[in-house]
Parts: structure tokens; C-alpha cells; sequence
């Protein structure tokens, strides 16, 4: 026992304190026991959860550089190789690239060598990371290199035309931005039709797909091919994608036909007449495609093809028009063209018949006044 001595008050020593408790029932023993397990149970989940991130950190796979860029090969452990349902045989991890990634490469001539090796052999065995390789060296060949590529555009475009149409969107992704740069440089031989009409197909293709990103990129390259390639040469094979069973691509093509006779010019002065670089099958391509695409499913298609449409007509004038639509039209798509081609009436404003409906009714004592007496 201590004394303070201040109070007198006698205390004990802390070692001989006891606190009291009261005695446990039965319904605080359980609800003590229950809070006990979940305690233990949370403790143990949480230390096995640690325990499997750090054993993920520990066997994180190794990635090592392939030389081509935006390539890298994924190895798997030897413990992850053996889980069920591992992926088997080489993995391989791909980013698109643009342009300004590039490098000149060392040895171009080389390389070249590589590509038309691979050319055939990635098609043929399917192996779509020397594909994605393949398309990387014809990229950066384009770009620095771009007289190497001339005399070999026929294998090396239907290979990146057919990477275009790849289910892999990554393949596909790189293969437009190939079909950019091939233009860019200039390695493509417009004169070739073919080749372009291919190009065009590849790309309208995909700016009617559902998935907007791949929609979008497709757009941005049909657009950059309008300030690379002439005009005169890219609306036929616009106008041949027009008739594409998509009607979403076909819209998307009639779009960028419209573009084309803005940048022309045509229609922008009532009268003027059709520019000289217009070729007159070109103009019948036109006109059909524009009337078909009138009557499409897709909404921008339509508005695009009964633009085109009051351009010509505008640009022709209304006489001129109408007999050239109707010696180069059917009797029904001539009709279609002179409806779709009149001036639409601006909104607000009514025509003559439907101005009659809102025209006040007569009561029935005024038309009583007016009978003959």
C-alpha cells in the first residue's frame, strides 16, 4: 500500500488493481465467439490476397524488344505456362505507331529484301505478328525510302489491302495508316486504277463499321486522300464503293462523292457549267450513284446524294439537266432525279396546298348568309 501525502488517501499498487467485469450470459458469449471468427476469417483473406500480389509481382513476365518498333514479345514463367487454360505458343504484345515514330532505317535494301520475303510467307502461315512486322518496314520504307517501294506496289498493296480487312483491329488500324503513307509518298501509280479503287473499298469498308473508332480512323484517311489524290480520279471509285451492300459504307461513300464536287466547285454558281476535268462517264457514274443513294437507308448518305443532285442541276441549269438526266436515266430514276434535284422549301415555310388547309373555315350561319336567297 502507498500514502499520498497530500490526502492521506490510502491507494493501491497498480499491479494489485482489479477491474470489475460483470458475468458473460449466454447471448454476449455467442455474439463475442461469432466476432471472434469473422475477425480471424478477414485476417486470413487478407493475408492470402497479399500473398498472391506479391507472388504476381515476383513472377511478372518478361518482356523483350523485337527490332521493329511498337513489337515486343511476351514470355511467359514456366509456373504461369503451366496453368490450365494458358495460351500456347509465342505471345505477342503490338501498339500502332504514327509516322513521326519512325526511323530511317540502316539498311533499306535489306529490309526490302525482308519484306517481300515475308509478303509471302505471313499470308500463307497466317502469322500475324510478321505481318504487323512486315507492315511496320513497308511504313517506314514509304517514308524514307519511298523510290525502293515503286517498282514493287503490285504484291506489296494487295498485302496491305488485305491487312486492311484483318478481324485483328490492330492489324487493320496499321494497315489504313500504311495505305495513308503509301499515298503520302507518293509510291502508289494513280494511273492504276485498280489499285486505288481497292484502296477506297478497303477504307469506305471500314468507315461503316460499327465500331466507331475503326469508323472514325477509316474516315480520317478516305479525308486525307482527298487532298492527295486528284478528284477527278477518286470519285469513280467512290462512286463504285457507293454500291456496297452496307448501306452505312455506301452512305459514308456518297459523303465524301459530295466533297469532292464542292472542292470542283460545282453547282457554286447557278449556270456555270461543269468543270473541264469532269469527264462526261464520269458525270453518268455520278448521277447514278447520286440517284440510287437518294433513296438509301443511310440518313448522311441521302442528304449527301440530293446535294450532289441540286449541284448538277444548279450547275447545269434546269434545261441542260433534265435532258441529260433523261437520255442517261431509266423513266423511274429519271423521275427520282428531277424530284430530289428541286430547290427543297426552306423551313417555315409551306407550299400553296398545304397553305390552304390553314385558311379559316366558313361557320355554318355564314354559309347560310351566303345561299341564294
Amino acid at each position: 500500500m502507498s500514502i499520498n501525502a497530500d490526502s492521506g488517501i490510502t491507494l493501491a499498487k497498480s499491479q494489485e488493481i482489479v477491474d470489475y467485469s460483470p458475468p458473460l450470459t449466454r447471448s454476449k458469449a455467442r455474439a463475442l465467439a461469432a466476432k471472434e471468427n469473422t475477425s480471424s476469417i478477414s485476417e486470413k483473406v487478407t493475408a492470402s490476397l497479399k500473398q498472391s500480389m506479391d507472388a504476381r509481382k515476383r513472377k511478372r513476365c518478361k518482356v523483350s524488344k523485337l527490332p521493329l518498333g511498337g513489337i515486343s514479345n511476351i514470355v511467359l514463367s514456366a509456373e504461369e505456362a503451366a496453368m490450365a487454360g494458358a495460351p500456347q505458343g509465342p505471345l505477342i504484345k503490338v501498339s500502332v505507331l504514327t509516322s513521326d515514330c519512325f526511323k530511317a532505317s540502316a539498311d533499306p535494301e535489306a529490309e526490302l529484301k525482308l519484306v517481300t520475303t515475308l509478303i509471302g510467307t505471313a499470308l500463307k502461315k497466317e502469322d500475324w505478328a510478321a505481318q504487323f512486322a512486315a507492315l511496320n518496314t513497308i511504313r517506314s520504307l514509304c517514308l524514307f525510302h519511298p523510290e525502293m517501294l515503286k517498282s514493287h506496289m503490285g504484291p506489296v498493296a494487295s498485302f496491305v489491302h488485305s491487312s486492311v480487312r484483318s478481324l485483328r483491329s490492330s492489324m487493320a488500324r496499321n494497315a489504313m495508316h500504311c495505305v495513308r503513307d503509301m499515298y503520302t509518298a507518293g509510291v502508289v501509280p494513280l494511273l492504276d486504277s485498280s489499285i486505288l479503287t481497292e484502296s477506297v473499298q478497303c477504307l469506305i469498308t471500314h468507315c461503316g463499321s460499327k465500331q466507331n473508332f475503326m469508323a472514325a480512323i477509316a474516315t480520317e484517311m478516305v479525308e486525307g486522300m482527298l487532298l492527295l489524290v486528284p478528284l477527278e480520279l477518286l470519285m469513280p471509285t467512290l462512286c463504285t464503293a457507293a454500291e456496297m451492300k452496307n448501306a452505312a459504307a455506301a452512305g459514308q461513300a456518297m459523303v465524301f462523292v459530295e466533297k469532292c464536287l464542292a472542292k470542283l466547285g460545282v453547282g457554286k454558281q447557278p449556270g456555270a457549267g461543269l468543270p473541264s476535268s469532269l469527264v462526261e462517264s464520269d458525270l453518268g457514274c455520278v448521277l447514278v450513284a447520286a440517284v440510287c443513294g437518294s433513296e438509301g437507308k443511310h440518313e448522311a448518305g441521302r442528304a449527301a446524294s440530293k446535294k450532289c443532285l441540286r449541284r448538277f442541276r444548279r450547275a447545269m441549269g434546269q434545261g441542260d439537266f433534265e435532258k441529260y438526266a433523261k437520255a442517261a436515266l431509266p423513266v423511274q430514276q429519271f423521275y427520282t432525279a428531277m424530284k430530289h434535284s428541286a430547290k427543297p422549301i426552306p423551313k417555315g415555310r409551306t407550299s400553296m396546298s398545304k397553305r390552304a388547309a390553314f385558311t379559316k373555315k366558313l361557320s355554318i350561319r355564314e354559309r347560310l348568309k351566303q345561299l341564294p336567297e
